[in-house]
């Protein structure tokens, strides 16, 4: 599986998760794969996890990153694929400008224009703080 498309099923993982906060997570990954037909690679299952583990922690950075919307504004699509880009660039498994651009396009596909714009601000000031060590 490319990991464009572990991306894109995690984010539609994690955002159905959004929807409960008592879910359990491989409850959903196997009714994701049984009922929707979604497939699940070892990364795919990283980025899930990981966010689902250290939602907290990411949304706190998230939440000092943005300037005009916090986490509990933000669109549930633009919040989903901001949390796997802030897991991706904090594990330093991928180059930040590609785990940006992939939530910018994942933003773009079930969302708006502006909020890609939005989140394309917001990771952009984590990469730059990221980058010069704060």
């Amino acid at each position: 599986m490319k990991r464009k498309d572990a991306r894109e099923n995690a984010f539609k993982v994690l955002f159905e998760l959004s929807f409960s906060k008592d879910a359990d997570v491989d409850e959903t990954v196997t009714l994701s794969a049984e009922n929707l037909g979604y497939e699940f690679d070892d990364y795919c299952i990283k980025l899930i996890k990981g966010v689902a583990e250290n939602k907290e922690d990411i949304d706190a950075k998230i939440n000092s990153f943005s300037s005009k919307w916090k986490t509990d504004r933000l669109s549930r699509v633009a919040l989903c694929a901001a949390e796997i880009a802030f897991y991706e660039i904090a594990g330093k498994e991928v180059p930040p400008a590609v785990a940006v651009n992939e939530a910018v396009e994942i933003v773009k596909k079930f969302d708006t224009d502006e909020s890609a714009k939005y989140i394309n601000g917001v990771l952009g000031g984590y990469v730059r703080a990221d980058e010069s060590g704060r």
